[in-house]
């Protein structure tokens, strides 16, 4: 994401990757949805926020978990995105996120 206040313009970058640099949108969206909510997220509600219809866990479980896997390996740690009584979150001792200046 990126801001600016002025003349000067900031970006998020979480473990050294830009969140704005990120190819895929739909890894960018779940990315930024869990920016958003450190609290954490379910499976149904990512697939609300990112594909805005009904959620069936037979038929879009398998979708969320590779989205979950490709992002940890775009990270390269298993660990950035933790799992807590089913909800989905970025790991706070790993993803302090920052904005630094360009």
């Amino acid at each position: 994401m990126t801001k600016s206040f002025g003349f000067a313009i900031f970006e998020t970058t979480i473990a050294g990757i830009v969140v704005d640099r990120i190819k895929s949108d739909e890894i960018r969206s779940l990315l930024n949805l869990l920016l958003n909510r450190p609290e954490g997220v379910t499976k149904e509600a990512i697939h609300l926020a990112l594909w805005r219809y009904a959620y069936d866990p037979v038929v879009h479980d398998g979708r969320i978990y590779k989205m979950i896997t490709r992002l940890k390996k775009l990270f390269g740690r298993a660990d950035i995105i933790l799992n807590d009584y089913g909800r989905y979150r970025l790991n706070p001792a790993l993803s302090g996120h920052h904005s630094s200046r360009l």
